[in-house]
């Protein structure tokens, strides 16, 4: 017997596969534009600076991802 392991994405939980690249490129400029936002906080509590670290790791993944697919 052949076991498949496979992974799947979500944006915003949507199948990744199922958006264009287009549909990804505009949620990367959507997210870069929250961090650019945030980032313009001078007293940034811990919360917020954790918030827009996670924000920079979710954008850096989408862009790998987004240059994965062929």
């Amino acid at each position: 017997e052949v076991v498949t392991i496979e992974s799947k994405v979500f944006i915003d939980g949507l199948p990744a596969s199922s958006m264009s690249d287009v549909a990804i490129f505009n949620k990367i400029a959507e997210m870069e534009a929250q961090i650019t936002y945030w980032n313009r906080v001078q007293c940034k509590p811990l919360k917020m600076r954790n918030m827009v670290e996670k924000m920079v790791q979710d954008l850096k993944a989408l862009a790998d991802y987004v240059d994965s697919r062929e």
